[in-house]
């Protein structure tokens, strides 16, 4: 099997979040169906439990990984076939009953499925309850190949119906409180402070822009929140992801995926709008160029725990600081042969042929505020109804999306790097 693969960003990790595009080659023919798996030499492999247990689990992992790349690394539901592995209250809970895939989507395309597996343990828990630790290292060729993606703890549980697996979340929802609030569901460790009082603010804010985007999006909302992130991936049994501990300058990160209808927040409360306006708009088909959602759901939203006008106060200063930048040319960044001597401003992007724009006074997120910023000034025009004439002009592109301006906006493009900034310093 033949592949390329480039693996996503943190949702709001401050670098640059784009709407990942795998170049990917794939074959279903010539699908890799055995994966590399190792086990740990310390293990007992001749133990007869030990050998029903890795088959079990190895079984379950070539049929999802086969079905995973089929799909492109972005499953969003289980096939039939697989929900055989999972216990029945796993299935009845959930359309997808893999939480820790569910999790792993949030950011993206979810390829652990086809790294090289490192078995690293299998102990009893006691009451027929089995625990597998398994490390994945990334085969993909760069600077990652061979770097851990993903170490997960799995559970197993022998029944009379044979082996099911079972969710970490299952297992860690004695330490967390369950609450609803019209149709979300919250969930929070025991010692987090929750107010309701915040939590009906949510609610009035989603049916502010649920009305002006003329939504009946009745779906209900799983919000799994903490003070880290790196908490939540904990209950779902994802120890180690590389979407973790990739920056030490966000506090506040969050997540969506349309899997489960599932929300992320860590350290951004349970008043965090940003997340809750991607699956809001999922009912409507856009085009594949995803930036200016982001603006939206930052405009009307949040983004990295701070308002849009939060935000706006740094933007400006980089704006100002920054005046070679031309949004008449690109929204994302500048190609390598722009500038001269602009390192020291810019950190280039290797997997990129542009070095996005980025602003290393603060962990904002440019692209996402220019974006907000063009949803401000459709907003300042027309209102909700021009915003939602933008998002659906069906943009795959950057320059797709320069020709629905004109055309919505109607800003020429040559114009467009003046508008904006003239918008920003007239308003803010």
């Amino acid at each position: 099997m033949n592949s390329t693969i480039y693996a996503a960003r943190p949702h709001n990790f401050n670098n640059i979040l784009i709407a990942i595009s795998f170049i990917f080659y794939l074959n279903t023919t010539q699908a890799q169906i055995e994966r590399n798996v190792e086990i740990f030499p310390f293990i007992d492999t001749a133990h007869s439990q030990f050998k029903e247990i890795f088959i079990f689990w190895k079984s379950y992992m070539d049929e999802l990984n086969l079905e995973n790349l089929r799909n492109g690394a972005q499953l969003n539901k289980m096939p039939e076939p697989l929900k055989k592995y999972w216990a029945e209250s796993e299935t009845n809970a959930y359309d997808f009953p893999d939480l820790a895939y569910t999790y792993l989507r949030s950011k993206g395309g979810v390829w652990y499925t086809n790294d090289n597996e490192y078995l690293l343990g299998v102990t009893n828990r006691g009451n027929n309850l089995f625990q597998i630790k398994t490390l994945f290292n990334t085969t993909r060729e760069g600077p990652f190949k061979g770097f851990p993606s993903v170490m997960l703890t799995i559970y197993v549980r022998k029944t009379s119906n044979g082996l099911q697996l079972e969710n970490a979340f299952t297992h860690n929802m004695s330490s967390l409180i369950k609450d609803t609030a019209n149709n979300i569901t919250y969930y929070y460790p025991k010692d987090y402070a929750f107010a309701d009082s915040i939590s009906i603010l949510l609610n009035q804010r989603i049916e502010q822009f649920k009305k002006g985007f003329n939504i009946e999006n009745t779906k209900p909302i799983i919000y799994v929140l903490s003070n880290r992130l790196t908490a939540i991936s904990q209950l779902f049994g994802i120890d180690y992801n590389y979407f973790d501990y990739a920056s030490i300058a966000n506090t506040i990160q969050g997540g969506y995926t349309l899997v489960n209808n599932m929300i992320f927040i860590g350290g951004g409360g349970e008043n965090y709008l940003h997340e809750i306006i991607h699956l809001l708009l999922s009912d409507y088909e856009r085009g594949s160029y995803s930036f200016f959602e982001e603006g939206i759901a930052t405009y009307f939203g949040e983004h990295v725990g701070r308002t849009y006008d939060e935000n706006m106060f740094h933007f400006k200063s980089f704006l100002v600081q920054n005046e070679w930048i031309d949004l008449s040319q690109s929204f994302y960044g500048y190609f390598n042969d722009t500038l001269n001597n602009r390192s020291d401003t810019l950190q280039p992007n290797i997997q990129a042929d542009r070095v996005p724009f980025r602003d290393f006074d603060s962990n904002y997120n440019f692209q996402y505020m220019v974006h907000a910023a063009l949803c401000d000034i459709a907003f300042n025009y027309c209102g909700y109804e021009i915003v939602k004439e933008l998002y659906l002009c069906k943009a795959d592109n950057e320059e797709d999306f320069y020709k629905c301006i004109e055309e919505v906006l109607e800003i020429k493009r040559a114009d467009l790097n003046d508008s904006i900034r003239d918008f920003v310093n007239r308003n803010y």
